[in-house]
């Protein structure tokens, strides 16, 4: 997986057009050579992550701890597979997780 500081991020939870609440994020990266690198995707609900509002919520403190904090996250997308896998970072150590998620 790829390692990348926060540099900023925006999130919003939308329809996605289908009748089915979204998550929404934006994200502004920066990898270990010091160059940027946005990201966009959309995220649902699956049979893991049934409540969108703790998934959302599990995210955003994660990214919040990490730009706090100037901590590193891990992430990777498989566009064939509609799924991102992250590592985030907390006070109480790293948090992986699997999403399902859309590169848009």
């Amino acid at each position: 997986m790829a390692k990348y500081k926060v540099v900023q991020f925006a999130h919003v939870i939308k329809d996605n057009g289908n009748g089915y609440d979204n998550l929404y994020l934006s994200l502004t990266l920066q990898n270990s050579a010091g160059n940027s690198a946005n990201r966009e995707y959309r995220i649902a609900r699956d049979d893991v992550w049934t409540d969108l509002q703790a998934l959302t919520h599990t995210i955003t403190d994660g990214l919040t701890f990490a730009k706090q904090t100037g901590s590193w996250i891990e992430l990777s997308d498989f566009e064939a597979r509609t799924y991102l896998s992250l590592v985030l970072p907390s006070a109480a150590g790293k948090k992986n997780m699997r999403v399902t998620a859309e590169k848009l």
